[in-house]
């Protein structure tokens, strides 16, 4: 039987787990931006709808802001 890569095992991530960490990667950048500590603007691009986008969603909502804009995809 061959030997399975490393990246042919998967790595799974529960939507718990990945709350979790989301919400503590907003923490660390809370007050960290570049300008007085705030952040302009936080940019996600995902591919494949809105669940690759969630944990973007999650930090951009932990930081505080409210107003998000999604772009459709261009051909």
């Amino acid at each position: 039987m061959p030997d399975i890569l490393p990246h042919e095992k998967g790595f799974h991530v529960s939507w718990d787990q990945m709350h979790r960490d989301a919400r503590a990667l907003a923490w660390r950048l809370d007050g960290k931006g570049p300008e007085d500590g705030s952040w302009r603007a936080i940019v996600a691009i995902t591919r494949g709808g809105m669940a690759p986008a969630r944990p973007p969603i999650v930090i951009f909502t932990q930081c505080g802001y409210r107003q998000r804009e999604k772009l459709p995809p261009s051909g």
